[in-house]
């Protein structure tokens, strides 16, 4: 038994590109636009329903394809404009090491004045600096660096103080 029952993918096609026309109208500019976009594709209209029926459909197929257009490829969007997200990218044991050292060397600061003593300790700065020229190699940015290892200062930070 199906469940799920798709178009052609040439009649996908027309209804993406009408649904991409019509997007922004509204309701009744937009069933008039179906109505009369229905009467001009009458023979590929007629040729999907004969296939949906084929498969087994028995609801009213002028609906369906109406809801589809109307609420399904209105929003639809290309896969390839969807956001790519960074890659990760781990930091070193070395790093992760001297911030713990760091923060048991200290008295309890506020964390970001715990950071400033930690960037002005000349026995981390060794540490700091093969951090950045391995995320420089990498195609980091500068700001996205810094950001990267404020972060994950902070976050050691909380994770020894912030104990709940």
């Amino acid at each position: 038994m199906v469940y799920r029952f798709t178009y052609s993918p040439s009649f996908q096609k027309e209804l993406i590109a009408f649904s991409q026309t019509h997007r922004f109208d509204d309701l009744s500019t937009f069933k008039e636009a179906w109505t009369l976009w229905n009467q001009e594709n009458r023979i590929i209209f007629n040729l999907e329903k004969q296939a949906l029926e084929q498969k087994g459909y028995k609801g009213d197929i002028n609906i369906k394809m109406y809801k589809s257009v109307r609420y399904y490829y209105c929003n639809f969007q290309n896969k390839k404009s969807r956001k790519i997200h960074k890659k990760y990218v781990c930091l070193s044991n070395n790093y992760h090491k001297a911030v713990d050292n760091h923060l048991q060397s200290i008295e309890k600061y506020k964390p970001e004045i715990s950071y400033k003593l930690f960037l002005e300790n000349l026995t981390y700065q060794k540490i700091i600096q093969q951090e950045e020229k391995y995320m420089e190699n990498l195609g980091i940015s500068k700001t996205d660096i810094s950001y990267k290892l404020k972060k994950n200062y902070k976050n050691r930070y909380y994770k020894k103080y912030d104990r709940r």
